[in-house]
């Protein structure tokens, strides 16, 4: 386990405060670019992990998992998600999921469903509201129904 050890040092009256850990594969670098100050910050980082009862190769797992996140947090993977795990089991999924990939997902496939705001659902809905009004509010109930069923899955998207 992680815990500390005193050790005697060559001086007389003196003694080392070492701690009894591996130390994790993030610090290796080539020899050379090692900064001896980034290690020390690091190490105290992770004693402070430690002492929360916070795993530090846990901790810097969790932080790769996230940083791999944002690929798969587009509206288009949502939408196909959503579409495979809720629509697949409604009675009308099949034209609903029809109506979504006509009207919805070739404006916002590529962006992070994080940064569709009101302003781009309302420039959506409107144009189609004075045209067709059934099918405007068919597409914006079907916006409604994706968002709420993403923030249930919240922490797979966040």
């Amino acid at each position: 386990m992680w815990s500390r050890l005193r050790r005697p040092s060559n001086r007389p009256g003196r003694e080392k405060l070492c701690s009894l850990h591996r130390v994790p594969q993030v610090l290796a670098r080539p020899h050379g670019s090692f900064v001896l100050a980034e290690a020390r910050d690091k190490a105290r980082e992770w004693l402070a992990q430690l002492q929360r009862g916070i795993s530090p190769h846990a901790e810097h797992k969790r932080a790769e998992d996230e940083a791999k996140r944002p690929h798969d947090n587009t509206f288009g993977k949502v939408v196909e998600t959503f579409i495979a795990e809720h629509l697949a089991t409604k009675r009308r999924g099949r034209k609903d999921a029809e109506e979504i990939r006509r009207h919805i997902l070739p404006l916002w496939s590529k962006r992070p469903i994080s940064e569709i705001t009101r302003s781009d659902v309302v420039a959506l809905v409107k144009p189609l509201a004075s045209r067709v009004p059934t099918t405007a509010h068919l597409i914006l109930n079907h916006i409604k129904r994706i968002f709420s069923w993403a923030i249930q899955q919240r922490p797979v998207w966040s």
